[in-house]
């Protein structure tokens, strides 16, 4: 009966153990999504155009980030809190969304 507690005992500490072994490791990709947000938001784009695919820096060139992101972000007033990411998995893909509360609004940024 001794040794059967024994190994109950071991056995729920090292599920301990590995539980929180999993749960210290960070997501990669909701590093890279709050990098990216942070350079949206310091408007850093040339920075942030290095983490794009070939298909974003076609469709987002720093034209349109300097002009079209740059005056839609502004119309949101400052950025303020930034809220926890939600991550999801779309095919091969993870979305990393950011809720941010601007001085006007509060929008989610996904990438």
């Amino acid at each position: 009966m001794r040794d059967r507690l024994f190994a109950i005992r071991n056995t729920v500490l090292a599920l301990a153990v590995v539980s929180s072994l999993a749960v210290a490791q960070p997501d990669p990709a909701v590093a890279t999504g709050r990098k990216a947000l942070d350079y949206l938001l310091a408007e850093r784009y040339t920075e942030l155009s290095t983490m794009f695919n070939a298909a974003m820096k076609e469709n987002l060139t720093m034209d349109v980030l300097r002009g079209r992101v740059r005056v839609e972000l502004s119309g949101f007033g400052k950025p303020g809190n930034i809220g926890s990411p939600a991550v999801a998995h779309e095919n091969d893909f993870t979305l990393v969304s950011f809720p941010v509360d601007f001085a006007l609004t509060k929008v989610t940024i996904e990438f």
